[in-house]
């Protein structure tokens, strides 16, 4: 599987009806901070102090890690001080950790923009840690795969059968079977009733869905109540253009494109959420096209071009009374509101890029019913659990891959970005931690080195 850089990112920031302005995010932790200081002198101070959090996030993270991936408690209580604190020290409300470092609005945008559009969550409630690891997650850039997306998935299969694995799609699960000591021995799918037996179950279906599954078990109740202090994430409006043009004809981007309605982040989605009717601006707006990042993409549509819209944040009762409709059969108000939020969004891309106008030969608005029906989600929540501070008490305390709960069923295990945070990286750690719990530490650290081929760079620094 090949991967191409998306070049040097200039990831804009239009803060719409209050700047006409663009601030670029360069890729390069110390280009990014150098840029920051050179907009901001009066704020050196503060970025300053910025950019030693994000050099203590960086160090911590993989001891933290470490620590969450032992599955002994006993262990991991002897291990608390020396793996997990020092990660812990930066764990405060991001909001309240801005407003100490600056009084400048428009500084706090450019920290705060990109975490409210990949986390869902706004500074007021969002863990710092995770406005800090988002940074350094995009610092050097960012890759896009060559032949797009799906060949993510194509490669994962590929490895899952060549372990004599079997890879279902289109199969819901009807439920997780146990046997009669409680141990977890396999899931039965919907379709035809059709039995899958297996010796461990590693749910990644986020918690609110494994909950659903577990309602018979002794682990039920106290399951339930650790789950109510962790919110789900809203959900998002998701529109698909096709273009007739290539990206070079059109000079289209391959860099993402953030649209705020405004410096302050917060102020700015309370009013959009107050109201699905009053027509409020969007609490932000991204918009990128695929078609530009990826290398491939002209030799099998030449002269076409495709643009992806996310919009949000999108409260869950403003599409509730659809939920348990079927698609393209919720009937009219509710496509009159999608038709609504699809001329909006069109807008918003003619005002961005006036060219492509009059080349739309396909448009698709999703919405969180959509999300719910692709995804399995419950709420249309787009990013699973909220980054909050009961999130980050949870994964220290009982939130693990074999989560401390009591009588929680053997053989049942957790991954997925509920375990983590969202993202596809994060998605990946999730499930070494359920390596770790189902294997042992110490094989499933093994074998993960082994598998990034990193016996020969460990060799090389101890000779």
């Amino acid at each position: 599987m090949l991967w191409k850089k998306v070049g040097i990112i200039k990831s804009s920031l239009p803060l719409l009806a209050v700047l006409l302005r663009r601030a670029g995010h360069r890729s390069g932790i110390k280009n990014w901070l150098n840029a920051l200081q050179e907009k901001f002198p009066e704020e050196r101070d503060a970025i300053d102090v910025y950019a030693k959090d994000l050099k203590a996030t960086q160090t911590s993270f993989f001891p933290m890690m470490i620590w969450r991936s032992i599955p002994s408690e006993w262990l991991k209580r002897k291990l608390y001080n020396l793996l997990a604190a020092p990660n812990l020290h930066l764990c405060m409300l991001a909001g309240k950790k801005m407003q100490e470092l600056t009084q400048n609005e428009r500084l706090k945008a450019i920290l705060g923009y990109i975490s409210l559009g990949c986390i869902g969550v706004t500074l007021e409630k969002m863990d710092y840690r995770s406005m800090l690891g988002l940074h350094l997650h995009f610092g050097e850039g960012a890759y896009f795969p060559v032949g797009g997306p799906s060949k993510m998935a194509s490669a994962m299969v590929r490895q899952i059968e060549r372990q004599e694995g079997r890879v279902f799609v289109r199969a819901r699960v009807n439920s997780i079977l146990f046997d009669k000591d409680g141990r977890a021995t396999g899931v039965q799918l919907a379709k035809d009733g059709l039995t899958i037996r297996a010796p461990v179950v590693v749910s990644t279906i986020g918690l609110h869905g494994t909950e659903k599954f577990l309602q018979d078990q002794p682990c039920h109740e106290e399951f339930a109540r650790r789950l109510e202090p962790l919110k789900r994430t809203h959900g998002h409006l998701f529109l698909f253009v096709g273009i007739r043009g290539s990206a070079e004809e059109l000079n289209l981007p391959r860099h993402n494109t953030w649209m705020l309605p405004g410096e302050d982040l917060p102020k700015c989605m309370e009013e959009f959420q107050r109201d699905r009717d009053a027509d409020a601006p969007f609490g932000y707006v991204g918009m990128a096209f695929p078609s530009s990042k990826d290398p491939s993409y002209k030799e099998f549509y030449p002269d076409q071009s495709t643009c992806a819209m996310v919009a949000g944040d999108i409260p869950w009762e403003w599409f509730e009374k659809w939920n348990g409709t079927r698609v393209h059969h919720r009937g009219q108000d509710y496509e009159d509101l999608k038709k609504k939020y699809e001329l909006r969004l069109m807008d918003m891309l003619y005002s961005q890029f006036p060219q492509v106008r009059g080349r739309v030969q396909y448009v698709s608005l999703g919405t969180p019913l959509d999300t719910n029906f692709f995804l399995g989600k419950t709420q249309g929540e787009s990013y699973g659990l909220q980054q909050t501070l009961a999130k980050t008490w949870a994964d220290t305390h009982w939130l693990f891959a074999k989560p401390i709960i009591q009588r929680w069923p053997d053989g049942l295990f957790l991954a997925g970005q509920d375990v983590t945070s969202d993202g596809f990286a994060p998605s990946v750690v999730s499930a070494i931690l359920a390596a770790c719990a189902i294997d042992g530490f110490l094989p499933a650290w093994l074998q993960i080195v082994s598998m990034l081929g990193l016996w020969g760079t460990l060799k090389a620094l101890l000779s």
